[in-house]
């Protein structure tokens, strides 16, 4: 599929035309301008999905598109069909209707690429995945090292250096408490280095940034033990809690959609909804037991 050469909208200038026939002084022009930029928008983001859907974005989005345009038919311009008997209240509402499609289009737009996304991501090899990790987080590092070390010699000025200290530390100990040791281990070895090219290194050597590595080494060890333990659950009136040790998550499944505010209470409490788990999780720690007590009010979970 030739994605630059491609033409996909061309069949719904007719209908891009009517839309702005009541509401702009010259319907072809807009109708023109509007669909050489929604053209524009869907071969980027066919750019961003699998041939294997693309067909299936391209209907849907022509679809969408042409509800739009409809809805868009309906509105009016006063100083295009001149102010006599023009019923403002209705206009608005039927402004408002278009407003409301054209905010269901946009959001249909980010979930279906948000899940390409997700499908691409998860058929990466992990090998790949987490190069490109080492790249982004190196890239990070050299520079805040370089801020830090033009903070020494005087270049810069007017900004903390322990905050930026702070800032390679919290970013490397993230990964750390994930059990990435190979990660942890070159953001070390990129520091330790940088430091050697430097008069005043940018982290000291007693710094507990370089203890990093063995506290990665650590966590994974426990994170291995603790895949292999066997989950366990806790039934509550309307679902159940589940302490799912192999996706280290703590899930909370509900038999019927909870309301509007228990959703708000779940998400105020770190719990996010896992469409993969049909369950409101987060890590599994101590913390995520009691703030499932809170939410659930239950006193002996």
């Amino acid at each position: 599929m030739d994605l630059a050469s491609s033409n996909y909208l061309e069949d719904l200038r007719e209908m891009a035309r009517r839309a702005y026939y009541w509401n702009s002084f010259d319907p072809e022009a807009r109708a023109d301008s509007d669909l050489a930029s929604y053209e524009s928008q869907l071969r980027q983001d066919l750019e961003e999905i699998p041939e294997g859907k693309r067909q299936q974005y391209i209907e849907s989005y022509k679809s969408r598109l042409s509800s739009l345009f409809t809805s868009k038919s309906r509105c009016a311009n006063a100083m295009v069909t001149g102010p006599a008997k023009f019923n403002f209240r209705q206009n608005e509402k039927r402004e408002n209707a278009y407003w409301n499609k054209y905010e269901e289009f946009n959001l249909w737009r980010e979930r279906f690429l948000a899940a390409m996304k997700r499908a691409q991501e998860a058929t990466r090899p992990e090998e790949e995945k987490q190069e490109e990790a080492v790249r982004l987080l190196l890239k990070d590092l050299e520079q805040k090292a370089e801020t830090i070390h033009e903070l020494d010699t005087g270049k810069l000025r007017g900004y903390n250096r322990a905050l930026f200290v702070g800032s390679i530390y919290n970013k490397v100990a993230t990964y750390a408490s994930h059990g990435e040791v190979e990660i942890v281990q070159r953001a070390v070895d990129f520091i330790a280095e940088f430091n050697s090219m430097v008069k005043k290194p940018v982290i000291t050597a007693r710094n507990r940034f370089f203890q990093l590595p063995e506290i990665a080494a650590r966590m994974r060890e426990k994170l291995h033990a603790r895949k292999n333990e066997e989950n366990k659950e806790a039934a509550f009136e309307g679902g159940k809690v589940v302490w799912n040790h192999e996706a280290d998550r703590l899930q909370i499944l509900f038999d019927n959609i909870p309301d509007d505010a228990m959703r708000s209470c779940l998400k105020s409490n770190g719990f996010r909804w896992s469409p993969k788990y049909k369950a409101w999780q987060r890590q599994l720690t101590l913390n995520a037991v009691y703030a499932a007590r809170r939410v659930l009010n239950l006193q002996d979970l």
